[in-house]
């Protein structure tokens, strides 16, 4: 897989309530990710931008809302979402 394929797949970190939740608890982290990205190329993006060892990979696809405006309807944007467990960096002297 190309380096540019990986900068594209996470789009930008989930900042809520509930994935705060998950990493204070369970070390996991959410991500904003390419709709069509693999769980192997999500786990490999990861372990390359942030030097860290992924042990396993959750994702969910969000459908976009239908809206109505006057007599046409319009579909948000589908995307997708990842929960990662890291286990440990690999660059801490810890």
């Amino acid at each position: 897989m190309s380096q540019e394929r990986l900068f594209r797949v996470i789009v930008s970190p989930m900042m809520t309530e509930k994935s705060h939740r998950l990493s204070d608890k369970f070390r996991q982290v959410a991500f904003k990710v390419l709709p069509d990205a693999t769980k192997s190329e999500v786990k490999q993006a990861v372990e390359v931008l942030f030097k860290v060892k992924v042990t396993d990979v959750q994702t969910l696809r969000f459908q976009g809302k239908t809206k109505r405006y006057k007599q046409k309807l319009a579909s948000h944007i589908v995307t997708g979402k990842l929960i990662d467990r890291k286990s440990t960096r690999l660059n801490s002297s810890h």
